[in-house]
């Protein structure tokens, strides 16, 4: 057998012709049996790996299997055989079976504490320990499990070993003699916590840049506090900065042995908490940590392990220390998240007072506005008011882009039959009208006014079309505001420029017509008004002169003569050829008391206006259109192969629809809709991941520890992307570095919020979005090759 030559077609990514040498030499009858073992395990290798787009669990199966029961077994042939066993009691049976040929193979143990329930993974590790195996690999899964079944008694030995006996880094060394520490400190006898102590110690000299996340220091407190050496503890703790730096050991791919040290760090905060009952300030730190570090996994997680006292606990601290902004955003984001919304406001206008700006940690108050009750949302309406009338000191150019447009919204509303025009303009009005150009909601804001018939509406209009000079909308409803003031050819303008944008909407082509109608009814009787005497037109304009803004007379029979200077039967006269001849509309009747309401013909007034060029066409598609080829698709990855993965998706509506939607999202990716290619890479993600567990036959799962209550089952389709990973993860459905990836996707999904669309100091960038798709390829590659 050329085993070069294969692993040479391997290495080079040729799966199906190492795949067709390998099956010749199986079938092949001058081949000896140790040979034909080997290439069943290729065979098997290869239908294993990620991204093989032929692989097959089916067929890796059956060769791995005939490579065990073979004489020739290969050892890591049980581990992959357990991989794609479907029945993990049998793949259990089958590592035990190797354990028996191979007793003391690191990759078949490793596999053992893989795939077996806890009693078998517990006698796994009292073998490997009573073996004395020292492979680093199987060390850091062993210590791993003991740790997180809170078995610490055999951490500080494996801990040295995994030193001692492999070719380990400067920070692997430190984070083994950190769980060896810890393993020692948790015996609570003091020979063994002082050398604790001393580890702890000589690790905070070492770890300069902090890799450890403080656990050294944490450490050290712990010991201090347990030999009762109240000042060196103090020592430490003052050295501990208030910040996020206080974490579990569970951060990513660099991670070397997860470590969830909750229960000693809250155990360690209580006791310190106690020392210092006299000493104010360091208690208000200590409490004030121990909230941060209980919120740091929500921040990626979505693991909620804070409570409403944990909140207060935070604000006492930031009452004396209100420069520390991390305070504060993690304050307001514990409040969301447990819908305290009126204090979360609370705390993001104390944020604002401060100048800082919370878009810029990811702060945003649009969602608790939208989902605060209708009481809730009042207090926050009345209160906004108020700072507005007592000069609240803040950047204005935030209140009016977070929290006016977010009011606004709500008040605005889904059914147009319950819109509050009134609390819209009431609150409005309380500022300089200079500051609505910050404004998203520039539409709202000028209709809501011109439903009040306030003459602001028209400059709130033309505001909103200098910032969007393509809305459709603004242009209409400018043209309805110019047709009521009686400027037709203004009116026309907009109405047309309306139309030009979409033609299709009814209210914009209805519009146009009846102001063409009324212009040529109106310029007939301009052409004739020019050949009236100049007596009569004097008359004209002495009964135009008393019109107001919006072309209106209106005068009593009575008064006719007055304004007309003449009899009053030539008055009535003159009256009725005015609008016989269309010079003026009678809109509303009267008599000789009650004053009778014309319109003026707006042509005649004015004469005739120059008709305005019309509005440049946008460019913009056309140039987004110039970046749709076929090329610029396959050179960001959306080719052939990534296609295909797709294919094995097994139920045919949802793998067209995720086609549909991966192209959807490339498109979007070239033409630069970032927030759009963003939204849906999450997305995708997020239904690759909900397939994965479907497919599994995993229909309702118990969510209950994501959120640390009591158990609480739930339907897979019902799952957001932090519960599906959560599912994922529990049921090792995705790897440790994809479940941190697909994490970090969900992460930046949240933060391309509404109310930060479109703004001049936080833009979504192409860079960004192109980053998120990197992701998504890397995802699809990795749930749909498996």
């Amino acid at each position: 057998m050329d085993l070069k030559r294969i692993e040479d077609l391997l290495d080079n990514k040729k799966y199906q012709e190492a795949e067709q040498q390998l099956a010749a030499i199986i079938i092949d009858s001058d081949s000896v049996e140790k040979d034909i073992s080997i290439a069943n395990y290729l065979v098997g290798y290869i239908h294993t790996l990620w991204d093989n787009k032929e692989k097959s669990h089916w067929k890796a199966r059956q060769a791995l299997l005939k490579c065990i029961d073979s004489s020739y077994p290969i050892p890591y042939a049980f581990y992959l055989y357990a991989g794609v066993e479907e029945d993990k009691n049998v793949a259990v049976n089958y590592l035990r079976k190797g354990l028996g040929r191979f007793p003391t193979n690191p990759e078949i143990y490793i596999g053992l504490l893989q795939y077996s329930l806890k009693a078998e993974q517990l006698k796994a590790i009292d073998e490997i320990i009573e073996k004395e195996l020292s492979d680093y690999n199987l060390l850091k899964k062993v210590i791993g499990l003991l740790i997180s079944y809170e078995l610490w008694d055999d951490v500080d030995r494996l801990s040295n070993k995994a030193i001692e006996e492999n070719n380990v880094s400067d920070y692997i060394r430190n984070y083994f003699q950190l769980l060896s520490a810890y393993s020692k400190l948790l015996t609570k006898d003091e020979k063994n916590i002082l050398e604790a102590l001393a580890i702890f110690e000589s690790l905070i000299e070492q770890d300069v840049q902090n890799f450890l996340y403080n656990s050294h220091y944490m450490g050290a407190i712990g010991c201090t506090i347990l030999l009762k050496d109240n000042k060196k503890a103090k020592h430490y703790f003052d050295k501990l900065a208030v910040n996020n730096s206080i974490q579990d050991l569970n951060n990513g791919p660099d991670c070397i042995v997860d470590v969830d040290f909750v229960k000693i760090y809250v155990s360690i905060f209580d006791e310190f908490s106690k020392i210092l009952l006299e000493d104010k300030e360091r208690k208000q730190k200590n409490d004030c940590l121990r909230a941060l570090y209980l919120y740091n996994p929500y921040e990626m997680y979505g693991i909620v392990r804070f409570t409403k006292k944990h909140i207060n606990d935070l604000k006492r601290f930031y009452k004396s220390n209100a420069d520390n902004v991390i305070v504060g955003c993690v304050i307001f984001k514990m409040e969301c998240e447990l819908k305290l919304y009126f204090s979360a406001y609370l705390t993001y206008m104390d944020l604002l007072n401060r100048y800082t700006n919370p878009i810029e940690k990811d702060i945003y108050i649009s969602a608790i506005i939208e989902n605060c009750s209708d009481e809730e949302f009042e207090r926050i309406y009345v209160d906004a008011c108020q700072k507005i009338d007592n000069d609240f000191d803040m950047d204005m150019s935030l209140f009016v882009t977070e929290i006016l447009d977010s009011i606004v919204a709500r008040l605005w509303g889904k059914d147009d039959r319950k819109r509050n025009y009134q609390k819209v303009v009431g609150i409005l009005e309380k500022l300089n009208i200079s500051h609505f150009g910050k404004s998203d909601k520039l539409f709202i804001i000028a209709y809501s006014y011109a439903e009040l018939k306030n003459s602001k509406a028209k400059r709130l209009y033309e505001m909103l079309l200098k910032k969007e000079p393509n809305n459709s909308a603004a242009l209409n409803n400018l043209g309805v505001i110019y047709k009521k003031y009686g400027d037709l050819s203004k009116a026309e303008e907009y109405f047309n420029k309306a139309y030009e944008i979409d033609s299709t909407e009814e209210l914009y082509s209805r519009n146009l017509k009846d102001i063409k109608k009324s212009l040529v009814k109106y310029t007939m009787a301009l052409e004739k008004v020019k050949n009236e005497p100049i007596w009569f037109i004097g008359r004209l304009s002495m009964f135009y002169d008393i019109a107001d803004e919006s072309g209106e007379i209106q005068c009593t029979y009575k008064n006719r003569p007055t304004i007309l200077k003449v009899r009053p039967e030539k008055a009535n006269e003159l009256v009725d050829k005015m609008i016989e001849n269309s010079y003026i509309e009678k809109v509303s009747t009267g008599n000789n008391h009650t004053p009778v309401t014309y319109r003026i013909n707006p042509l005649i007034k004015t004469f005739l206006q120059e008709e305005r060029s019309r509005v440049e066409r946008n460019k913009e598609y056309e140039k987004m259109s110039e970046k749709l080829n076929i090329d610029n698709l396959e050179e960001i990855g959306y080719k052939g192969e990534s296609i295909d993965l797709f294919n094995n998706i097994s139920e045919n509506d949802f793998r067209e629809i995720l086609k549909r939607d991966l192209k959807e999202c490339a498109v979007c990716l070239l033409t630069e809709q970032n927030k759009a290619a963003i939204i849906m890479c999450g997305s995708i993600i997020e239904a690759l991941l909900m397939n994965k567990i479907l497919e599994k036959s995993i229909e309702k799962y118990d969510i209950g520890l994501l959120s640390n209550i009591t158990p609480k089952l739930k339907k897979v389709i019902d799952m957001d992307i932090n519960e599906l990973l959560f599912v994922a993860d529990k049921e090792k459905l995705i790897k440790k570095e994809h479940f941190h990836l697909s994490h970090f996707a969900r992460s930046y999904r949240n933060i391309i919020h509404p109310a930060c669309e479109i703004r001049k100091k936080f833009e979504v960038s192409n860079e960004e979005a192109t980053f998120m798709w990197n992701i998504l390829v890397r995802i699809v590659r990795a749930l749909l090759s498996e």
